[in-house]
């Protein structure tokens, strides 16, 4: 019996919390995506394969097993989501009135940031605010914003999409539309 085993990690979880971590400390925003997998191979002597991937996403971990026989051609493609990590992302406020409290989230995330304006921090109209970072992948590239004004009045802006290439830095300009009567979210990669 012949038997060839190979063992990938294609990343590695430690390194990425402590990078979740560190980038918490310096008040940025952190999407907590790590994923680790693993994956054996065993040829028989007859030339069939059996590969069996164990995958980490978030402390969720699946088990898939493919068993190729000899002769059959193993045609499933695995696709690993380019992580961008710590984009700087500005935020201009075309919105015609002042940002009092302003949080962001990733669109697959549950929980908001906490507001990234202190007591007495305004985002005024016509002004560009910058020092947030995200992570990102190609995969999960959308971003939700909330924002109001001192008496609490705001809007919400849902699934934002970021560049799926990654970028330099990103803008995301928020404005408001005379025309429609709506509030508009644009991103401009730098």
């Amino acid at each position: 019996m012949k038997i060839n085993s190979t063992k990938t990690t294609k990343r590695v979880a430690a390194i990425i919390l402590a990078a979740f971590a560190a980038c918490s400390v310096m008040g940025c925003s952190v999407e907590k995506n790590f994923t680790t997998t693993e994956t054996h191979t065993v040829t028989d002597a007859d030339g069939n394969t059996t590969t069996t991937t164990t995958t980490n996403h978030n402390g969720e971990v699946t088990t898939e097993t493919t068993t190729t026989t000899a002769g059959e051609m193993d045609v499933e493609e695995v696709s690993e989501a380019v992580m961008y990590e710590k984009v700087p992302v500005a935020f201009t406020n075309n919105m015609g009135w002042d940002i009092k409290d302003f949080s962001i989230k990733m669109s697959n995330q549950d929980e908001w940031s906490d507001n990234f304006l202190s007591e007495d921090q305004y985002i005024d109209h016509d002004t560009t605010a910058n020092g947030i970072t995200v992570n990102y992948n190609e995969d999960q590239h959308f971003m939700d914003i909330r924002v109001a004004d001192s008496n609490g009045d705001g809007e919400e802006f849902t699934e934002i999409e970021l560049p799926a290439e990654g970028a330099d830095s990103i803008e995301v300009v928020l404005g408001y539309d005379e025309v429609n009567g709506t509030y508009t979210a644009t991103v401009n990669a730098v």
